[in-house]
Order: C-alpha cells, then sequence, then structure tokens
C-alpha cells in the first residue's frame, strides 16, 4: 500500500489528461481504491452535489443507488454540511469527528451507509481558487479496519487532486469550447487573475477598476465560454489554454 510520503503522480496524470469527468472519476476511484482501499464511495461536486451530472457512486447497491438519486435533496443539507466541515479541518475528517457537536441525526449516514454494513466514512473535498468544488465520502464495512492516519493523510493529498481532475475535464455531453469564440484583452486580463485565484475586488483594485466592471466583464467571459461556475470557468481556460495558467 502506497504511503502518504509517496508520490501520487498517477493520480495527477489522470487529473491532466482525462478529457470527460466521468472518463477521470472511474479512473480515480480505481486509484483511490487500490491505494487506500475502501467499501463504498460517493464522489460529486460542490456547490450544488444533487446537480451533479455526473455523479459516481461506487460499490452501492442498485436499490441504495436508486434511493440516493431519488431523494438526493432530502440527503443535500447533510452532504453540504460534512463538506464545510471537512473544509474547516484541512480537507479531510472521519464521520465520528465531523459530526461531533451536530444536532441532528445524520439522514445520510442512517438511511444510505449503515443499512450497507459501513461503520466508518470519510468525506474529503478539494478547492480550486480557496473555494470547496468538489467531495468524495468513503467508507468501510466489510474490510473492518478504521482508516489510519497515514490513509487519511494519502487521501488529504488526494482530495485537492480530484478537484483539478474535475475542473480540467467535462461533462461528457459538453463539447469543446467554438474555435471562433475570441476573448478581448481585458477579458483575458481578468481570468488570468481568476486563474490565480483572486476575487473580484482583488482583480478591480490590480487593474484600477471597480468590481462592478470585473463582474461584468466576467459575465461576458461566462457567456461566451459556456460556463456556469467559477471552477468550470477555471477549468475550461486551462484545458483549452486561453491563458498562460
Amino acid at each position: 500500500m502506497q504511503t502518504a510520503s509517496e508520490p501520487i503522480d498517477e493520480l495527477i496524470y489522470l487529473a491532466t489528461s482525462s478529457r470527460t469527468r466521468n472518463q477521470f472519476r472511474s479512473a480515480a476511484v480505481r486509484w483511490l481504491d487500490a491505494t487506500v482501499g475502501f467499501d463504498f464511495g460517493y464522489f460529486g461536486k460542490v456547490p450544488d452535489p444533487a446537480a451533479d451530472p455526473a455523479p459516481m457512486l461506487h460499490n452501492c447497491s442498485s436499490r441504495q443507488v436508486q434511493q440516493y438519486r431519488a431523494e438526493s435533496a432530502r440527503y443535500l443539507p447533510d452532504t453540504l454540511d460534512l463538506i464545510h466541515r471537512a473544509h474547516q479541518r484541512g480537507g479531510v475528517g472521519r464521520d465520528e469527528e465531523l459530526l461531533a457537536g451536530r444536532e441532528g441525526h445524520c439522514v445520510l449516514n442512517e438511511e444510505i451507509l449503515r443499512p450497507q454494513g459501513v461503520h466508518e466514512m470519510v468525506t474529503a473535498c478539494g478547492t480550486v481558487a480557496g473555494r470547496p468544488t468538489s467531495y468524495f465520502h468513503i467508507a468501510r464495512g466489510s474490510r473492518g479496519a478504521r482508516f489510519g492516519a497515514r490513509e487519511l493523510a494519502i487521501i488529504g493529498r488526494a482530495a485537492p487532486v480530484f478537484a483539478l481532475g474535475d475542473a480540467l475535464t467535462r461533462d461528457d455531453e459538453r463539447q469543446s469550447i467554438a474555435p471562433d469564440i475570441k476573448l478581448t484583452a481585458r477579458e483575458r486580463q481578468v481570468i488570468e487573475y481568476l486563474v490565480a485565484g483572486l476575487t473580484n475586488r482583488e482583480i478591480a483594485a490590480l487593474l484600477g477598476t471597480s468590481h462592478h466592471t470585473v463582474r461584468n466583464q466576467l459575465a461576458a467571459v461566462f457567456a461566451k465560454l459556456g460556463a456556469s461556475t467559477r471552477a468550470e470557468l477555471v477549468g475550461l481556460v486551462i484545458r483549452e489554454h486561453l491563458v498562460d495558467a
């Protein structure tokens, strides 16, 4: 089994070479299972896991998959809470740690994971430009052993690579941007700063303009490139080599 100090070059290669999100997630899940080992897993994106066009449930029964997808809105508060708590703890945490002090039951655990014999779940999230953009829950049941500190370290290092892969790859049904799309010099300048992780106000300060102007310029870029979130825009810009990122 790989140790936390060993490189994760294979996962990084998958993130930078895969073309579609399903292709990347399928390969990345196999890598994580071979490296860490888990019985069940769910992989999705933030901020709206329920609207993820390519969610992946690994080793879950067909009944549980159907139940999750049919009632994902009911599980959304639990999912977002776990992601938020994992982000606050540096990107990864065990369910017992993340749920400590939380009022009420975790429906996700009680209706999806516990019925399948899961006794421990880990939630991890990766960020792009400082914001959580992808996450995964992985759980153990029949394997018995809890996730150890070394395995948690590997999971913590893998989470941002999962976010990178999600940002760089496209939805299966989405095509590359049209070759005749043109960005102005100022639009390219704005998205260079966006890729670097700056906020609208920080970009405005550097360009000597208002954050309202930056917001309008980014709206034009979103419309031109067909992106709906900042993370998706960053992925498009890097994948299509629109700026020197």
